[in-house]
């Protein structure tokens, strides 16, 4: 029989055996979370006071060129030797459509060999921006069939127009909210029901306090998803759907339409 000074240095050992294994599993990894260098970035259209991932933008008009990741220096070179840069976050304003542009941005950061023994001081990612003019040829111009999250068997076609009666190409979206029918605009002598003003892009638009006579205000943005999915976070007055119109209460809403003829 284990005499009872000899069973508690046994157990002792036993257990500073079993927390030295613990504490040793316990060890923190240097290399969690740690991950290999690879420069990325991203092409956003400036759409009123936010910006939107896209790689095709409508002239005249502002780009930004966001680098995504760690550095210890960045350069850009933006089609050509003529646009370059250091800023994380580079802008350009293109004044005109010029086509395709090749964007390169080279990262350096120095190598983590500890975790990444490879790893490399020195990575160059290429992306491609279309910069196009300004028609109806932009991606959100159409008529789209949905409804909003809130009431969704309650559908409606959202139509978003282009239009140059004033010389430059402007966009209106109509009957958002449902039942608003825009404004009407007078020119090259006759009358036109367009719709209410947005703030265009190529596959995104914004609506700041936009109104008319029989529309309360609309506040938001609208964007394009995998080119056939329209989709408008906005807040506004709901009206009646004839004269005399009558107004809710402002709320918030979600619009999420498909692409139709």
């Amino acid at each position: 029989m284990m005499k009872p000074q000899l069973a508690a240095i046994v157990c002792s050992l036993v257990f500073i055996s079993a927390k030295c294994h613990k504490d040793k599993d316990m060890a923190i990894d240097p290399c969690k979370d740690k991950t290999a260098f690879k420069a990325d970035f991203t092409i956003e259209e400036k759409i009123g006071d936010t910006s939107f991932v896209s790689n095709s933008v409508l002239a005249p008009g502002y780009v930004f060129f966001k680098a995504k990741g760690t550095y210890d220096s960045i350069r850009w070179l933006i089609g050509g030797p003529q646009n370059t840069s250091t800023n994380r976050n580079h802008v350009l304003y293109f004044q005109q459509a010029e086509g395709n542009l090749e964007v390169s941005m080279i990262g350096y950061r120095k190598p983590n060999t500890t975790c990444f023994p490879n790893e490399k001081a020195i990575d160059t990612v290429k992306k491609t921006i279309n910069i196009v003019k300004r028609d109806q040829h932009a991606a959100i111009v159409g008529r789209f069939v949905g409804y909003t999250t809130n009431s969704p068997t309650d559908t409606f076609s959202v139509l978003v127009n282009a239009d140059n009666s004033a010389g430059i190409w402007q966009y209106y979206v109509k009957n958002l909210p449902k039942n608003c029918p825009g404004y009407t605009q007078v020119s090259d002598g006759y009358p036109r029901n367009i719709g209410l003003s947005i703030i265009g892009g190529y596959a995104a638009f914004g609506l700041s306090n936009t109104a008319s006579t029989v529309c309360a205000s609309i506040n938001g943005y609208g964007y394009l998803k995998n080119n056939d999915t329209l989709i408008i976070n906005y807040s506004a007055i709901p009206m009646s759907s004839e004269p005399p119109y009558s107004y809710g209460e402002r709320g918030n809403f979600t619009f999420i339409g498909v692409r139709k003829p």
